[in-house]
């Protein structure tokens, strides 16, 4: 059978988790004796334009051969400036005004996520957080609101501190009723009023004026560098800057899934700029496609304007974020549901999340590799030296982007508290630098991204591996991990990574917070269950994510039987 690959970009030497899927499931193809071919563009690199584009480096137009895989590379169509600007400005004003008056089921989902705790909340009409000098600070779109947890009745002073960049009128709403309103001018400002006994909790902060920077196309109001509610009765609630309604909402996955799809119908009619604002645009990668006679045509990934490309019979591999708003945009989901179906990467997407949306989907998974050969001690031990690991404690491990939707935060913060409290524990995170968020947590430290080579040192070196990410289409790492007999601790709200794992036999599920400090402890304090969990853990891998593994249940869901395991 002759399979062809259709992407945005392709090549060995690209970094990034879906380009290694890519390429290891056409290897496993062809090691099972098919024909292999890529259809590609010129693509290489890309420069993120504003927060909606890319703008895209090159490879020479050529036909080249990829370890027995035929890669056939497509001209990039240049993409005006000018015209990306527009687009972006556009979306940016459209998707503003979505976030900015959400429905009604929006707010019951944030108060049933937040529950009763006291807090103070940052829901919807605020922008994504900005490093300034060790803190977060957010600028507030000309409405941004807030929700207060934990009283039935507001009583208290609720303060605003930030930055306006010019002359400004701020007004506080408690539901619909304006309770108070500040002249404010250009600089630092602090923004206090007195709610009394307001039955309402939602906080409304409304701006007279707002601006739009040229090179920026986001619509400001003031810049937020602080916001507490100090109940009359005592105490203060500091909202975290950091995290809003996004971190919300996954606490109640299958709400938050139904409410982003929901959202999406009021993106109709937006799929060819996000698709011109995303690229890579190829008009000879298209006609090659719809002219295409392999027997089998695989489109990868998401969110990138290939996505669109799927005809009637095709397969889409789309790596789905299911947690991300971003991936929910209608032109996309009608291009799945014409695909013969999906490669789901979990059981858990293909029986629960593709259904929902109409889209047939079947396991397959991520082609994820053993090691070759396991480091040995002599291996370890320059890396243990290197990054100052105590060999008396336990090592916490988590590989990621150093990125908000991680969460590794709130590892750290957790083995932390464990430190503080006498516990002989220590945590290293690798991965690349983003956010640039300061990293200082006792006990903690982020190392940065590795070669393939140390990585596998470092999932040797550790004790447990511990994932708390909220968005992940599969979560390669746990397998990796497993492979090495380490027990893992993952995030229970993230539905595809705590498909993988049997709570109690194979790892532990936990939230971020109090949850996570018990699963730590519990494996941190008992060596046994360590062995235990990471043995079976090793099992697990050794039967469903070795070399070959993805290929024959690809095989089998087009054969008509139900995906084997192995």
């Amino acid at each position: 059978m002759h399979f062809q690959f259709v992407t945005y970009r392709w090549g060995k030497d690209l970094f990034g988790g879906a380009e290694l899927h890519h390429r290891r499931l056409a290897q496993e193809l062809l090691d099972a004796g098919h024909k292999v071919s890529v259809l590609t563009t010129t693509g290489h690199g890309f420069r993120q334009f504003c927060h909606w584009g890319a703008i895209w480096d090159s490879f020479e137009t050529a036909i080249g051969d990829d370890e027995g895989i035929s890669v056939h590379r497509y001209p990039i169509k240049p993409s005006m400036k000018w015209q990306l600007a527009w687009d972006a400005k556009r979306l940016q004003q459209h998707v503003e005004e979505i976030d900015q008056h959400p429905v009604d089921e929006f707010y019951m989902l944030m108060r049933e996520a937040a529950g009763t705790t006291p807090g103070l909340h940052l829901i919807n009409g605020f922008h994504y957080p900005e490093l300034q000098g060790e803190n977060a600070v957010r600028w507030s779109m000309p409405n941004s609101r807030f929700l207060v947890t934990g009283f039935d009745k507001l009583q208290g002073t609720f303060t605003v501190k930030g930055h306006a960049p010019k002359p400004n009128h701020l007004r506080l709403y408690v539901g619909e009723a304006e309770v108070g309103d500040q002249k404010v001018e250009p600089g630092h400002f602090e923004f206090s009023v007195q709610v009394n006994g307001a039955c309402a909790d939602i906080l409304r902060l409304s701006h007279d004026s707002h601006w739009r920077p040229l090179a920026d196309f986001r619509t400001l109001g003031a810049q937020i560098h602080e916001a507490t509610f100090t109940p009359d009765a005592g105490g203060e609630l500091r909202a975290d800057l950091w995290n809003d309604h996004r971190s919300l909402g996954r606490r109640r996955p299958r709400e938050w899934q139904d409410w982003l799809l929901r959202r999406s119908d009021q993106l109709l009619g937006w799929g060819r700029k996000i698709d011109r604002l995303r690229g890579p645009r190829s008009y000879r990668l298209r006609v090659a496609v719809e002219e295409s006679k392999a027997d089998m045509v695989i489109h990868c990934n998401m969110p990138w304007a290939t996505t669109s490309r799927v005809r009637e019979g095709d397969l889409a591999m789309p790596l789905w974020h299911i947690e991300d708003e971003y991936y929910y945009w209608p032109h996309w989901i009608r291009a799945l549901k014409r695909a013969r179906f999906v490669l789901a990467n979990t059981p858990y997407t293909a029986e629960d999340f593709f259904p929902r949306l109409g889209i047939k989907a079947h396991f397959v998974g991520p082609p994820i590799w053993q090691p070759e050969a396991l480091p040995t001690r002599e291996d370890i031990e320059p890396f243990t030296r290197k990054h100052g690991l105590e060999a008396d404690k336990v090592t916490v491990l988590t590989v990621s982007r150093k990125s908000a939707e991680k969460r590794y935060d709130a590892i750290a913060a957790s083995v932390a508290r464990l430190h503080e409290a006498g516990v002989a524990v220590q945590f290293i995170g690798v991965g690349p630098e983003v956010d640039q968020r300061p990293f200082s947590y006792p006990g903690c430290k982020w190392i940065g991204p590795l070669r393939d080579d140390e990585l596998q040192c470092a999932y040797a070196a550790c004790d447990v591996f511990c994932l708390m990410s909220e968005s992940e289409s599969f979560g390669m790492v746990i397998p990796e991990a497993w492979h090495h007999g380490k027990p893992v601790v993952v995030n229970s709200l993230c539905g595809p990574a705590a498909s993988l794992v049997r709570d109690g036999e194979t790892g532990l599920l936990a939230e971020p917070g109090p949850d996570l400090d018990s699963a730590l402890r519990r494996l941190v304090e008992n060596e046994q269950e360590r062995h235990r969990m990471g043995e079976a853990g090793k099992t697990e891998a050794s039967s469903k994510y070795v070399r070959g593994s993805a290929a024959k249940r690809l095989l089998a869901a087009l054969e008509g039987t139900k995906s084997i395991e192995g």
